[in-house]
């Protein structure tokens, strides 16, 4: 059965979906990423570390060659304005 676009909407699991898909940040182009990282002297391991992630995967998306999803998606765009806001430091091992 074919619903109409207004009986779609109506059904709760995709308003729902739509609503979460239209609040979800966008995110940055990686140049525009790498850009920021680059500028806050950040490297691309301490926010690996941070997110949880291996310091390909963050590498892989400073690149474009693939982009995070889910839950890693939003703790990397919340990371990324963090870090543009300037409110988001970085832990760094002290050298010896």
């Amino acid at each position: 059965m074919l619903l109409s676009m207004r009986d779609h909407l109506a059904q709760p699991d995709y308003a729902d979906d739509v609503l979460a898909l239209a609040l979800r940040p966008t995110l940055p182009s990686p140049a525009d990423a790498a850009g920021l990282l680059r500028a806050r002297g950040i490297l691309g391991t301490e926010l690996a570390a941070a997110l949880g992630v291996t310091p390909q995967t963050v590498s892989n998306w400073l690149c474009g060659r693939s982009t995070p999803t889910g839950r890693n998606r939003d703790r990397y765009a919340s990371a990324l304005r963090l870090i543009q806001a300037g409110g988001l430091e970085l832990v760094r091992g002290e050298s010896e």
